[in-house]
Parts: structure tokens; sequence; C-alpha cells
């Protein structure tokens, strides 16, 4: 009886020895081992998913410049596994791991979850219930498979040439159209259908929190049934589900909705809630810009300075050819004197003329340099318009005057 019990456990302690770090991995014997498909349907492989940590550091280590896109949907427990095991990993280590649930380049799972062919989620990887190549690491227990690694869109791709790729994706992004400027450069596809978030000179910090999308319809009927009691769709992600990095440079990309849009809240939060930066874009002052910029040679500007002004009908148009973040940070103030004074406002007789200020978010858009805004006028008649740009507590910036001829 003690040599069979020492029998036993020499040969328990030579097994879990043997597959150190993997000694978690267990089999039965007596249930039969029957073909190799069927192993994951009866055992749990990777149960303690600590296999995560050796192939994700192996990721890092073949692809050193490259951001790092795995499959991870929001209802798997696989997401919350690979975030659990990255916290080993270095703070820049972690900012390259991005796990979503499409676009990936990267497959990470369990054989278990492979072999079973009633798992649907992973059937656009499986040929007839067999893991689609190419297999770039495979970790084995029990001269079994417990954890396999695939990359079906790499096949071909060095890992140089991989970060050459994102290169070239960031390139794109930043070759768009740039409708805002803040903590990151925001990018409207020509579609209108994607929002990008750009960044060059992106550190660890522009990372954590979270960025938060708020999409106003022309039309409120459009919103979803749930989630729209506020008059928008939200629709916040965190930079690791929807972002990139390479070299300093680091981007998001959100989908928009396929209704009409009629203005975009977006910033940056932290993950205490709190925001770092707020800006309101407008889709349809894009398409306004476009056709101010095809009218120029035909509208003759009313007053010049920092802006170019323009009278176009009723609205009064603020154009500048090269703008920067700073030329729009300012608030602008629109001082109307009407031609008859009883045409002002109740409350605005006392200084002669009519306030219209307001902030570029509020009426303006951006176009790579160029930017504009646009606001609409009073139908009364206008004698005189005064207007500029100031920074509350500090002065003007600048002002003009001039004759409201339309």
């Amino acid at each position: 009886m003690y040599a069979l019990a020492g029998a036993a456990l020499a040969g328990a302690i030579g097994g879990i020895v043997s597959l150190h770090p993997h000694q978690y991995a267990y089999f039965n014997s007596l249930a039969g081992w029957g073909a190799k498909e069927s192993i994951g349907e009866r055992f749990d492989l990777d149960y303690w998913n600590l296999s995560h940590r050796q192939g994700l550091e192996h990721l890092l280590e073949k692809y050193p410049q490259s951001p790092l896109y795995i499959y991870a949907s929001y209802d798997r427990g696989l997401l919350y596994e690979i975030i659990h095991n990255s916290q080993i990993l270095s703070n820049d280590d972690r900012n390259r791991l991005f796990l979503v649930s499409e676009g990936a380049d990267f497959y990470i799972y369990n054989d278990h979850f492979i072999n079973n062919s009633s798992d649907p989620e992973f059937a656009e990887i499986r040929e007839d219930g067999k893991r689609l190549e190419p297999v770039i690491y495979s970790i084995k227990a029990y001269n079994s498979i417990i954890y396999t690694i695939t990359a079906p869109g790499l096949s071909g791709i060095s890992p140089e040439a991989l970060a050459d790729v994102y290169r070239a994706k960031y390139q794109d992004i930043a070759n768009g159209v740039l409708l805002a400027n803040s903590g990151f450069d925001i990018y409207m596809s020509d579609d209108g259908k994607t929002l990008s978030y750009a960044k060059t000179d992106c550190a660890t910090y522009d990372l954590p929190g979270w960025f938060f999308l708020h999409v106003f319809p022309k039309d409120e009927r459009d919103l979803p049934a749930e989630g729209g009691e506020y008059g928008f769709q939200n629709i916040d992600f965190p930079f690791y589900r929807q972002g990139g990095r390479v070299d300093d440079k680091c981007w998001a990309e959100a989908r928009l909705p396929d209704y009409p849009i009629d203005r975009i809240r977006t910033g940056q939060r932290e993950p205490d809630g709190e925001a770092v930066w707020v800006v309101e874009i407008h889709p349809s002052l894009l398409e306004r810009l476009r056709e101010i910029e095809a009218r120029l040679p035909d509208l003759r500007p009313v007053a010049s300075g920092p802006f170019r002004l323009y009278r176009d009908g009723d609205k009064l148009v603020y154009y500048r050819e090269s703008c920067v973040a700073a030329d729009t940070q300012a608030r602008f103030y629109l001082h109307l004197f009407p031609a008859d004074n009883n045409d002002l406002p109740v409350g605005r007789g006392e200084y002669g003329f009519d306030n219209l200020g307001f902030d570029f978010s509020e009426y303006g858009a951006h176009r790579g340099e160029k930017c504009m805004a646009e606001v609409l006028l009073p139908d009364y008649e206008i004698a005189r318009i005064r207007t500029g740009q100031y920074i509350p507590g500090q002065g003007q910036l600048w002002a003009t005057d001039f004759l409201a001829g339309r």
C-alpha cells in the first residue's frame, strides 16, 4: 500500500513539475482519451486561464512596435480574463493591447472553446470545426493543445511590416477632414459615418479613462428606445476598445449612427468621471464650409481681420484659411445695431445693440487648416455690426466695425 501510494504521489508530483507553469491542467484517464478533437469538450484545459500571460508576452515580444488588436467580446469572460492577466505587464505594454469585437488581427482562445462546434461566436474563425491558419503560438499540456493564438489576416505579413500597416492607417486618418482640435484632433470620414481621434505626440497619460460621444439627431424620433431620454445617443467607449498606438502616435475610431446628425458632443474623461476636454461638432456646418469655399470667388468680404467676414443673405460668415486651435478658443462677440431701435429685443434698448455673442463650438466647423463660423442674423434691418473676439477676464483680442449691407 505504501509503495502504491508513493508511486501515485510520485506520478502526481512528476506531472506537476513537468507541466509547470500549467500544472492546473488536469485529465482523468479513466474517462478515456478518445479523439483529440473531443478532449476540449470533456476537460477544462486552461481552467484558470493563466496561459494568457504567456500569450500576451509572446505577442508583445514578436510585434514590438505594433498595436495588438485582440478579439474579445464584451459578453464573454475572455475580455476580463485578458484584462486581469495584463495587469502584470508594464504600462507601455498594456497600452499596446486593444480588445475589440471587430477588426481583430489576433484570436486568443482556450482550446475547448474552439473545439466546441456548438459555439456560434467562433464560427467565423473555423473551417469545418478546425482552426484557421496561421497558428502563431500554442501551449501544450499532456501532449494536447490547451491554448492557441491565430492570426488569420496576417498571413504573409512580417512583424516589422505590421507596424507599417498601422503607420499607414494613422496617416489615412490624418489626411481626412479635420473637424475640431482639442485634446485630440478629430476627423470625420468622407462618407460621414466614422469619427476618428488622432494625436501625434501621444503619451501614456492621454489614454486612461473613456471617450464620451453624444450624438444628437436632427429628428429625435431616430433616438434608440433605451438611452435616448437625454436627447442624444450615448456611444461612449474606452480607448483600449477602439484605439490604436504606434510609435508616438495614437488614434481611436467610432462608428456613427446612420440617421441625419444635428451635432456631436465629444471629449475625454478621467476614470473618476471628470471631463478632461470637451468639444462640439456640427456635421452640417462641414457641408456649408465646403459650399462657402466654392463660392468665395463670388463673395466680397464686408470686413477683414484675423477672420474674413462675409454677409451671405441672412447669415454672417467668419472664415479663416490658416486656422489653429487658439484661433477658435476665445469667445466671439457680435453686436447688431438695428436701423430702427424699436427692433431691439426687450432689455437691450439701453445698450443700443443686440448681442449675439457665441463660442466657436456653437456655430463653427474645421476642415484641414480652414475654419468657419456662421451665425443666422435677425430678420430686422441691421445698420451696423461690431464683432471680434475676447477672453473673459483678460480682454479683447481683435475687433471690427462695419456697415451691414447685404
